[in-house]
């Protein structure tokens, strides 16, 4: 008899050989009976469990309605398990995107702060500080391009200074008092505080692919109505949305599609493009006074034409101000380097009256007639030599302030007016046009002048070599003669020498004018003595003829 475990299989085996089923159709039937109890095995017990404990009149067909209904069952319930685990899913899925974007937000916060920390430390040059600015704001925000346009004074032609007739200029200026100051108006009576009117938009910072608003300016532009009926200049509207910052104290623009603003927008570029237009006004903290404006766009040359973020709006506020603090402390510098030249270049005390009058000090720098009274001597070469030695000694005090002058100059956003225009005379001396210096903005100039190239230029300059020409000589005169020099100190160290380099310059033209006249007088007069003789031997060859 078999083992207890096996006596059932035994038995059906028995059975299904005594009805002449085969091994093999037994084995066929056993894998049947398995496939069976793993699919609907579990569904039979608990239907057949079910029919035993209701015991229906018709026990087949109430067994076949619950299977059915336990397959509806099966169905709704696999179906319910599979949302809530794709819910669960998403659930997560949402989970790990949002912390992974708050942890790129704070990265990116992080970068920004850097940034910003970066930034603030950057108070020796305004417009590298405008540079840095225009990357910022790129790197950090959705804008394609930013550029920064530095608000700057209307340029003064220099006045044209008539020559005397016999070629001599008028007396150097001597720089013994304060020279007088212009008079200046009061725009605080006309409303305009900061001189608005009088400014204009330099754009001197862009971000890689913006390099082409480099140079570029922006204007006021008069409207057509006003100016047909001949209407006064100061009292024409002005239009143009960027000036809004400037001239009525709105603190941005923003302009989610400049398309709607063609009328007041102005496109540097041909052909207008789809894109958002943010501009903030740069300004000091102290005064209000708006120094610039960072402008930015997502016109989709290189943005995505959608209009810029609560945050983005809120990263370039800060960045602006930031760089609105930088500048108020280059200021703040060139206001302590100008108390400090004045204490050091401060005029004489008046004389006390009952003193000698020839008691008082002299000129600090010698004129260009006390340098071509050296003419006057039996040997006009010595006055030659003497004024080259004068114009060496001038050009080593030019050397000896160069690095300490160009540090100051780097602080200067808008030119100072009395050394931007010596630099420009001495750039006409050196061999630039006189049309294309007078045209240089003080962006251009700084790039021309605060560089060794220059200061080595002027170390070896030879007048003699290479005399400017007419041109470029009355330039450089109307460049510098009615500068004083203490107006030159308070701006920078560099102007006062500069100056009198060129006073050298100028005299030592005279000085070589001169020798050359002489000579020329005395090989004229040689050549009258040659010919006076020549004459004197014909007449005594005649006479003895006769």
């Amino acid at each position: 008899e078999p083992p207890a475990p096996n006596r059932a299989l035994h038995f059906h085996k028995a059975h299904y050989q005594s009805a002449g089923i085969a091994e093999g159709q037994f084995t066929a039937l056993k894998m049947d009976t398995e496939y069976l109890k793993n699919t609907v095995g579990d569904a039979l017990t608990r239907g057949c469990a079910v029919t035993a404990t209701v015991r229906p009149a018709d026990s087949v067909e109430y067994l076949a309605n619950w299977l059915q209904q336990y397959a509806k069952n099966e169905s709704i319930e696999a179906k319910f398990f599979a949302e809530k685990v794709a819910a669960e899913e998403c659930v997560a899925t949402d989970k790990a995107v949002a912390d992974a974007a708050d942890v790129a937000e704070q990265e990116e916060r992080a970068l920004q702060v850097e940034g910003l920390k970066n930034l603030a430390a950057l108070m020796e040059d305004p417009f590298e500080l405008f540079s840095r600015v225009a990357h910022l704001v790129q790197t950090h925000t959705s804008a394609g391009m930013v550029y920064i346009g530095s608000l700057q004074a209307d340029t003064k032609q220099l006045s044209e200074l008539p020559d005397d007739d016999d070629g001599e200029d008028a007396p150097e200026p001597e720089d013994v008092g304060e020279a007088p100051e212009p008079e200046e108006s009061t725009p605080e009576e006309e409303g305009d505080p900061f001189g608005y009117k009088a400014k204009h938009l330099a754009y001197v910072a862009a971000s890689p692919g913006a390099e082409f608003m480099v140079g570029r300016e922006l204007r006021r532009r008069a409207e057509e109505a006003g100016e047909a009926d001949g209407e006064a200049s100061g009292s024409v509207e002005t239009r143009g949305i960027t000036f809004a910052l400037i001239d009525r104290g709105i603190p941005v623009v923003d302009v989610p599609n400049v398309l709607y603003k063609m009328a007041e927008v102005k496109f540097f570029k041909a052909v207008p493009r789809v894109g958002a237009y943010y501009a903030q006004a740069v300004t000091n903290a102290g005064t209000g006074e708006v120094r610039a404006v960072l402008a930015a766009d997502t016109t989709i040359t290189l943005g995505g034409g959608r209009p810029f973020t609560p945050a983005d709006k809120a990263f370039i506020a800060e960045v602006s101000s930031a760089a609105g603090r930088c500048l108020e402390a280059m200021d703040a510098a060139l206001a302590d380097y100008a108390v400090k030249a004045d204490d050091a270049h401060s005029p004489p005390p008046e004389p006390v009256e009952g003193d000698d009058a020839d008691a008082e000090a002299a000129p600090a720098e010698a004129t260009e007639e006390a340098a071509a009274e050296a003419t006057s001597d039996d040997n006009p070469a010595v006055g030659v030599e003497a004024a080259k030695a004068a114009l060496g000694a001038a050009a080593a005090e030019v050397a000896a302030v160069q690095f300490d002058a160009v540090d100051i100059l780097r602080l200067y956003q808008n030119e100072p007016p009395a050394t931007a225009a010596l630099l420009r005379g001495v750039l006409a001396l050196l061999g630039t046009s006189p049309v294309v210096a007078r045209a240089l903005t003080w962006h251009a100039l700084r790039a021309e002048v605060l560089t060794d190239d220059f200061f080595n230029a002027l170390a070896s300059f030879d007048v003699s070599a290479d005399p400017p020409s007419s041109e470029a000589a009355g330039f450089l005169r109307q460049s510098y003669v009615s500068l004083s020099a203490r107006t030159l100190w308070r701006e920078s160290p560099l102007g006062a020498p500069l100056r009198n380099y060129v006073v050298k310059v100028r005299a030592l033209m005279k000085v070589e004018a001169a020798l050359a006249h002489s000579a020329a007088a005395d090989a004229v007069a040689a050549a009258d003595a040659v010919a006076a003789a020549d004459a004197a031997g014909e007449n005594v060859a005649a006479e003895v003829e006769a």
